[in-house]
C-alpha cells in the first residue's frame, strides 16, 4: 500500500473542511431530489492515514506493489505467526512474531533475536518440541540483552519462553515453564511466617547440619560458637574448646567433625562434648569432608589435614601453596577446589595432584552429580569434568562471581554476587535466570526434592518450585550466611546468631 499517488494529490494535509454532523452514507432519492452522499477529501484521507499508521505500527514499510501489507502488520502485532525451526541457527524475524516451534533433535540450534528497537512489544513464544540431549540457544544480536545476560536456553521437550521487547535494547522474559515440569505453586517456603529463633549467641553462625542417627540439628560459627537444638526452635549453647572461628560443620554417621581458624578441628560423638584436636597445622580450614573412611579437610596455602577417626590428624602434601576452599567425595575420588583456579585430586586422600583446570580465577564451590564433576567461582567461571583430571572451561553467560553450586539429581544450581542464578541439566550448557534480587549476594542454595532456596547475605530468601526458573522473593532483613535443609524444616543461620526457622507448606 501507499499513499495515493495521482497527478492531483497534494504533498501535505489539507485544511479540513468545518464539521458537520456524524452521520452514514446514502445513496440518495433522485425522486426526493436527495443527493447521495460524497465523503470528500477529509474522510478519504482519514481512512487512508488510519489504515497507514496500522501498516506503520507493525514495523511495515509502505510498498504500492504489495496489497497484503495490513494482514501482515496485523498478524506480527498480535502474535498470530506460527514457525517450525530444525536448522542449527536463524535469525528470527518479525514476520516470525507469535508461536516458534523448535526441533533440536538433529542438532544444537542458536536462535538470533531481532533487534529489540525493531518493534516496540514484539512478542515471541519458543517452545522446544524435541527429546533430544542437544542443546537450544536463544540469543541477541549487537549490545541487546534478554533478562541482563546475552542468552538462555531452552534444555527439556516442552520448555516454554515467551519473550518480549522493549523497543529499545532489551528482551525481557514475561513467561514459560518446562510442561514436565509444570507444579502448582504450593510448596513455597513461608517466607513470611518464617519465626527467628534465639540461638543463645549472637555470633555469626556459618554452617548448619542434621546428624540423623543423633536427632541433633548442630551449628558451628564465629569465636568457636557451637549451638545445638533438636528441632530447630530451642537451642543450647556449648562450650566448644576454642575461641578460633569454626566454618564449617559435618555429620559422620557416628562422629560431629568441625574445622575452622588457624588449623582449628573440634569434634564431638553425640553433641553435647566437644574436643579440640591437633591438626598438625595453624593455617585455616576452610571446608571437610567423609568419604566413608578418611575425613579430609582443606583451607588456606594450599593445606590438606586428613584422619581415618577425626582425632588423629596427619598433614598431607597438596602440591599448592593457594587457598583451597571445598573439596568433596565422588566416591572415587577426592577432588579440592581453590584460589586462582588451582584443582588437586586424589584417589586415597594422602597423595594429590595438581590439575590442570583451564583458568586462573578462584574457584569457590565443587560438586560431583554421578557423572560429572562443576566447579564454579569467580568472574562466572564454570569448570566441568568428567575423571577429576582433565577439566573443561564453561560459559556460564554470567561475570559475576558464583558463590556456591549443588546438583539437585536432575539439575545444576549454582548462585552468587547481585543476585546471579545460574542452572544447567547436563552442566555444558548454563541459563542465566532472572532471581527478582539483583543487588544482594547469593551464599547458599538448598534443595528439598520440591523447592531451591537461595539465601543472600542482606536478609533475603529466594525460592523455586519449577526447575529453578522462576523465583520469588521475600525478605528476612537479617543478614543470612547459609540455608539447610532436611525433613520438610528450613534452617537459615544468621550473622548475628539468630536461626530463621520455616516449615515447608505440603
Amino acid at each position: 500500500m501507499q499513499r495515493v499517488e495521482t497527478t492531483t494529490a497534494i504533498a501535505t494535509p489539507p485544511t479540513m473542511d468545518v464539521a458537520g454532523t456524524p452521520g452514514y452514507f446514502t445513496k440518495g432519492d433522485p425522486g426526493a431530489a436527495v443527493p447521495a452522499t460524497m465523503p470528500g477529501q477529509d474522510w478519504f484521507n482519514a481512512v487512508q492515514e488510519e489504515m497507514i499508521a496500522a501498516i506503520q505500527a507493525g514495523g511495515v514499510t509502505l510498498d504500492r506493489t504489495v496489497q497484503t501489507q495490513l494482514r501482515q502488520s496485523m498478524r506480527r502485532l498480535a502474535g498470530a505467526n506460527v514457525t517450525a525451526i530444525s536448522a542449527s541457527s536463524a535469525t528470527l524475524t518479525l514476520d516470525q512474531i507469535g508461536l516458534v516451534l523448535v526441533n533440536a533433535a538433529g542438532g544444537s540450534i542458536t536462535l538470533t533475536l531481532p533487534a529489540a528497537n525493531a518493534l516496540t512489544s514484539a512478542r515471541y513464544r519458543i517452545v522446544r518440541t524435541d527429546s533430544a540431549a542437544t542443546t537450544v540457544t536463544v540469543q541477541c544480536g549487537g549490545s541487546d540483552a534478554v533478562d541482563g545476560a546475552t542468552s538462555l536456553g531452552l534444555e527439556l521437550r516442552g520448555d516454554v519462553v515467551d519473550l518480549v521487547t522493549d523497543g529499545s535494547s532489551g528482551w525481557w522474559t514475561v513467561g514459560g515453564i518446562g510442561n514436565k515440569h509444570l507444579v502448582t505453586l504450593t510448596h513455597r517456603l513461608a517466607v513470611a511466617n518464617t519465626t527467628e529463633r534465639s540461638s543463645g549467641t549472637a555470633n555469626a553462625l556459618n554452617s548448619v547440619v542434621w546428624s540423623g542417627s543423633s536427632s541433633l540439628f548442630v551449628a558451628v560459627g564465629a569465636s568457636g560458637t557451637i549451638v545445638t537444638s533438636p528441632d530447630g526452635i530451642t537451642w543450647t549453647v556449648l562450650t566448644s574448646g576454642t575461641t578460633n572461628a569454626l566454618n564449617r560443620v559435618i555429620w559422620s554417621g557416628s562422629l560431629f567433625v568441625a574445622v575452622g581458624a588457624s588449623g582449628t578441628i573440634v569434634t564431638s560423638l553425640y553433641g553435647p562434648t566437644w574436643t579440640v584436636r591437633s591438626s598438625g597445622t595453624t593455617n585455616a580450614l576452610n571446608s571437610v569432608v567423609w568419604s566413608g573412611s578418611l575425613f579430609v579437610a582443606v583451607g588456606a596455602t594450599g593445606t590438606i589435614v586428613t584422619s581415618a577417626d577425626g582425632i588423629t590428624w596427619a598433614v598431607r602434601s597438596s602440591g599448592t601453596t593457594n587457598a583451597l576452599n571445598s573439596v568433596i567425595w565422588s566416591g572415587s575420588l577426592f577432588v579440592a577446589v581453590g584460589a586462582t583456579g588451582t584443582i588437586v585430586t586424589s584417589a586415597d586422600g594422602i597423595t594429590w595432584a595438581v590439575r590442570s583446570s583451564s583458568t586462573t580465577n578462584a574457584l569457590n564451590s565443587v560438586v560431583w552429580s554421578g557423572s560429572l564433576f562443576v566447579a564454579v567461582g569467580a568472574s562466572g567461571r564454570i569448570v566441568t569434568s568428567t575423571d577429576g583430571i582433565t577439566w573443561t572451561a564453561i560459559l556460564s553467560g554470567t561475570t559475576n562471581a558464583l558463590n556456591r553450586v549443588i546438583w539437585s539429581g536432575s539439575l545444576f544450581v549454582a548462585v552468587g554476587a547481585t543476585g546471579t542464578i545460574v542452572t544447567s541439566l547436563y552442566g555444558t550448557t548454563w541459563t542465566v535466570r532472572n532471581s527478582g534480587w539483583p543487588t544482594g549476594g547469593l551464599v547458599s542454595v538448598v534443595w528439598s526434592g520440591t523447592l531451591f532456596v537461595a539465601v543472600s547475605n542482606d536478609g533475603f530468601v529466594l525460592t523455586s518450585d519449577n526447575y529453578g526458573i522462576d523465583w520469588t522473593v521475600g525478605a528476612t532483613q537479617i543478614v543470612n550466611t547459609c540455608v539447610f535443609y532436611y525433613g520438610g524444616l528450613y534452617l537459615i543461620m544468621c550473622a548475628n546468631g539468630a536461626v530463621l526457622r520455616s516449615l515447608q507448606i505440603p
